[in-house]
């Protein structure tokens, strides 16, 4: 697994997560599915080889937690997006 980018965007009651790659996005949702998050299907974004989905937050993973945890991944070089 290779360094990659995740950026994140506060929606509310969950966060809009974009990352690089299809490989990297099922990793990222199994891993964070296993963290009790739960995840949307992922969406390509056309024209590019990123894909969208929406992570909601829960008891267990608020926001910040989230943050937190995906900071502590070293595959993971979290870009905050702003709101």
């Amino acid at each position: 697994m290779n360094h990659f980018p995740v950026w994140l965007r506060s929606l509310g009651n969950c966060c809009k997560v974009k990352v690089d790659g299809q490989q990297n996005v099922e990793w990222l949702q199994a891993t964070l599915t296993s963290q009790g998050v739960e995840c949307t299907e992922a969406v390509p974004v056309a024209g590019t080889d990123r894909y969208v989905f929406r992570a909601i937050y829960t008891t267990r993973m608020p926001p910040s937690e989230l943050q937190r945890f995906l900071s502590s991944r070293p595959e993971v070089q979290l870009m905050l997006e702003p709101a």
